[in-house]
């Protein structure tokens, strides 16, 4: 029988390329909304003459395919080692190269999509779908990471829309995208037959909180010692329920305009009882953080279309298992 998933190592000088799938341990690899994503990669060695030789390298990179089809790559970035236990190596996708850097930009007035597009390009990304976000940003950023000033850059975008944005890297091509509307349905395959990975859930948690609940938002700008309020959106029906449940923003004076629909956004937002739950199923490598995933769990009671705040996948012995973190769409939305 064929194994279907293969782990390859694409050597720095990139005209060696080793199969290293039979000196891998269980393989996990980590996405999350964020713009990166993280493996964990033990290889297995020994200091007897018989056992082949480690080739891996800082630098190095691995590439994992299912069915010969690539399912992620990352450069080798970290090793521990510990006696004759296995090394551990830890990757990342190309997206890392964005928080490594720290640089100077000047934006004046374009538009989100735009100066990200531009940070980007500067950094040699191999650019996807970049989704239109008209905010448009003015400001200097001085010494920091082009990720963190793309973070930034989608804040401010969701602070005026409302609207969360991912980013993705699949097959080293880098994508922004809303993390809203994109429904994925897991699917895994045994002894020939694909099904639903919701069949069998291997695991649940679910977990809700009222702490992070918020009824009436404030919304000021400030001046030195001074601060004037300029719109106030709150519950009736949540405080008297709940109690009040306050939280004050400041904006800059020339977002005053806005004031109210910031306001109301974020107490659609933030006026709700949270969730974040876990549940392990069997792997589908298309299930990533950012998509939409109907959820149907009779022992904890979680029912109902969830937002995949971060997925982790393991293949161990080549039998994919993942661990996926939801939370309730509109708390990211």
């Amino acid at each position: 029988m064929v194994n279907p998933w293969r782990m390859l190592l694409v050597k720095n000088e990139v005209d060696r390329t080793y199969d290293i799938t039979p000196l891998c341990g269980a393989i996990t690899w980590d996405t999350y909304l964020s713009l990166t994503c993280e493996l964990t990669l033990p290889i297995m060695w020994s200091d007897t003459s018989s056992f082949p030789k480690n080739p891996c390298e800082l630098g190095d990179m691995v590439l994992l395919s299912k069915n010969d089809e690539e399912v992620q790559r990352w450069i080798l970035t970290k090793s521990s080692q510990q006696g004759r236990n296995p090394i551990t190596y830890t990757g990342y996708d190309w997206a890392w190269y964005l928080g490594q850097s720290k640089v100077n930009y000047q934006f004046n007035g374009i538009p989100a999509d735009q100066a990200v597009r531009r940070i980007l390009a500067d950094f040699g990304m191999i650019i996807g779908t970049i989704a239109p976000m008209s905010a448009k940003i003015t400001k200097i950023y001085m010494q920091q990471t082009p990720s963190d000033i793309i973070d930034d850059i989608l804040t401010q975008q969701k602070q005026q829309s409302g609207r969360e944005y991912s980013a993705e890297m699949v097959k080293g091509v880098i994508s922004i995208v809303p993390t809203v509307n994109r429904l994925i349905k897991g699917t895994f395959t045994i002894a020939g037959v694909t099904a639903d990975v919701m069949l069998n859930a291997l695991d649940a948690q679910r977990d809700r909180d009222l702490t992070a609940l918020r009824n009436r938002i404030d919304i000021i700008t400030s001046d030195s010692d001074t601060y004037t309020t300029q719109a106030i959106a709150q519950d009736s029906a949540s405080i008297s329920k709940y109690g009040l449940l306050a939280d004050t923003y400041t904006i800059e004076s020339a977002d005053v305009a806005k004031s109210r629909q910031v306001a109301k956004i974020l107490l659609q937002r933030l006026n709700r009882i949270q969730e974040s739950n876990t549940i392990t199923l069997m792997g589908d490598p298309n299930v990533r953080a950012g998509y939409l995933i109907n959820i149907n769990e009779p022992i904890t009671g979680m029912k109902g279309q969830y937002m995949i705040q971060q997925a982790t996948h393991t293949v161990s012995n080549q039998v994919h298992t993942m661990q996926i973190t939801l939370v309730l769409p509109q708390d990211v939305a």
